[in-house]
């Protein structure tokens, strides 16, 4: 699903308050631009049941919306 979502895509990164998480991965929020428009990934990864939104210490900027 998400290979079909961001291959060959422009792709944007937004960070949060912490850059990385206890296993040193990158906390980021992304987004793809298609048919001149802009797709929150982490929401569409969650409405698919593809994945759950998980608060991370105050990295929660964008969490009520992927929620929502």
């Amino acid at each position: 699903f998400l290979e079909s979502l961001i291959l060959n895509k422009e792709v944007r990164l937004e960070s949060d308050i912490e850059d990385k998480d206890q296993y040193n991965r990158l906390l980021r929020y992304a987004y793809v631009r298609m048919n001149n428009r802009e797709i929150f990934v982490n929401k569409e990864l969650v409405k698919y049941g593809i994945a759950e939104v998980f608060r991370y210490g105050n990295n929660t900027k964008r969490c009520d919306e992927i929620e929502n």
